[in-house]
């Protein structure tokens, strides 16, 4: 009977049911919602993607600053933020106008 349960896990296993766990806790709800107060953005979307885990968007306030070379600082601080949670995908929304110079 030992038997059964261990070719059980391994049938959820390969067949993608069940997803090891990588020791990193989920991004939730409200570690969102710091992440964008400490970073300066907007939060925009939360929501769980099919796989379980979380889809977020951000608006980023210096996103239409122009570089060729760096992430606009607030980008930066959200990537950082983000690398110890597990997600399914984050990405901004439309960058805010250019203002008329």
């Amino acid at each position: 009977m030992k038997h059964t349960g261990w070719i059980v896990t391994a049938a959820l296993l390969l067949s993608g049911c069940v997803t090891p766990s990588t020791g990193e806790p989920v991004l939730t709800k409200r570690a969102f919602h710091r992440i964008a107060r400490t970073c300066g953005v907007t939060p925009t979307e939360f929501k769980m993607a099919r796989s379980g885990l979380p889809y977020v968007r951000f608006r980023y306030r210096d996103a239409a600053q122009e570089s060729e070379t760096h992430a606009a600082p607030s980008v930066e601080c959200v990537g950082a933020r983000l690398k110890p949670y597990r997600y399914e995908y984050y990405g901004p929304d439309a960058d805010p106008p250019k203002p008329d110079a």
